[in-house]
Parts: C-alpha cells; sequence; structure tokens
C-alpha cells in the first residue's frame, strides 16, 4: 500500500469530529486528528506497560518538551489471555526533526522482531509504532501522516496481515498522555484505549494520563 491510498483510507474513516477539510487545507499531511471522534476499544483491552518502559518513555517526552523533536520508537510485546497488552520491550530512535519523526533507523529492529516470532512460531504477539509530539497548537492530536502510518504498518509484513502480530500505533504528547489506537481492517475504523497503566515488577498497576490532558479540540468544519 503507498503513502496516497493511506490517506485515502483514513478520509474515508474519520468523520468531521476528527478531521476537518479546513484542517488539511491549512496543514495537509500535518493536519490535527482529534480522538474525540474515535470509539474506544473493548474495555477488557487495557495497555500494560512496564515500570522499565517508563522511565525509558518519561525521557524521551521529557527530551521532544525541551527541543520540539520528534522522537520514533517501537514497543514489543503481547497480547495476554486476559485481552490486555503488556509491553516490556522498547527500541528507540534519533530526534532531529520537529516535524516528522523518523523511523528509517530502528526499522531494522522491527524487522528482528518479525523474524524472531516468525522463527519460533509465536502467537499473541503485538508491536507498538509510537513517537512523541513536541508542543504547538495541535499537536496534542494525531496528525493525518499519523493515521496514514498506522494503516500502512498494517500492510508491512504477511505476519501483521494474517495478524500473528498484531500493530498499535502511539503519540506521547506534551501534555503527557499517553494516547495509543488501533487500527481495525474488520470494522474499517481506529479505536482509542482509555485504559494505559504502568506495571510493576510485582504485578500491581497504577494508571497513567491517556486521552485525559491534552486539548483536543479542532474545527468541525468539512
Amino acid at each position: 500500500m503507498n503513502r496516497q491510498e493511506a490517506f485515502d483510507k483514513v478520509l474515508n474513516i474519520l468523520d468531521n469530529r476528527s478531521l476537518s477539510t479546513e484542517m488539511i487545507r491549512r496543514f495537509g499531511p500535518q493536519a490535527p486528528v482529534s480522538p474525540n471522534g474515535l470509539s474506544n476499544v473493548n474495555r477488557k483491552h487495557v495497555i500494560c506497560i512496564s515500570e522499565e518502559l517508563i522511565e525509558d518513555l518519561t525521557k524521551i517526552h521529557s527530551y521532544t518538551n525541551q527541543t520540539g523533536n520528534e522522537i520514533p520508537f517501537f514497543l514489543f510485546g503481547e497480547e495476554r489471555q486476559d485481552g490486555s497488552v503488556f509491553f516490556d520491550q522498547i527500541v528507540i530512535g534519533k530526534g532531529n526533526n520537529t516535524q516528522e519523526a523518523n523511523f528509517s533507523t530502528i526499522a531494522p529492529k522491527l524487522q528482528t522482531f518479525i523474524n524472531y516470532v516468525d522463527k519460533n512460531n509465536l502467537t499473541n504477539q503485538i508491536v507498538c509504532h509510537g513517537h512523541t509530539h513536541g508542543k504547538g497548537q495541535y499537536s496534542d492530536n494525531f496528525s493525518l501522516e499519523d493515521m496514514a502510518a498506522y494503516i500502512m504498518m498494517n500492510d508491512i509484513h504477511p505476519l501483521i496481515k494474517n495478524q500473528t502480530i498484531q500493530t498499535v500505533g502511539c503519540v506521547f504528547n506534551s501534555s503527557g498522555d499517553l494516547n495509543f489506537v488501533l487500527h481495525d481492517e474488520c470494522n474499517k475504523g481506529f479505536y482509542k484505549f482509555p485504559n494505559v497503566n504502568v506495571e510493576y515488577n510485582d504485578g500491581t498497576r497504577d494508571p497513567l494520563p491517556a486521552y485525559s490532558r491534552g486539548n483536543y479540540n479542532i474545527s468541525n468544519s468539512r
């Protein structure tokens, strides 16, 4: 799937609660996409992040807030029998662009993960395509480019296409929200994860902010 095909799919999915024609005209691929128009995933699908990963994510969040440079990252983990998703591995890229996270330097790590899953016949694996957003008028939101990238992610390898490896997207915005989103090809939609937690080594959890601190208001004209 090419970039334009992915953009077209996003435009067919989202309504004017999430994306406006005026914003597309003004910002092009960087047009803000508000999560306000997205439905929630099933409540059993809770995101859990290991305490070690939260330390790493906190560092890159601080770096982006100081410099404005977006940082790309992949999170690797699994979906558990109860439907929760647990991430305990991270690969972090370089931040040298205030407009777009560059995944090229960490793409080989994604391929290594895919090869490992294939070689060991693993199931219920999941990868998160994530990056930070710096401060800006609409930067708490996703962008049109982000949503297209999540769609393209589902098309890059047979193990992802057949959902042996599932994918989610994430923006860690300047307000401190860890916003995870799922593109569901079967239901032709995007779904947000309202429940995100840090999971400590003893198994206890504490909630993390998600879709709660940021400014998600955009123009409602389309």
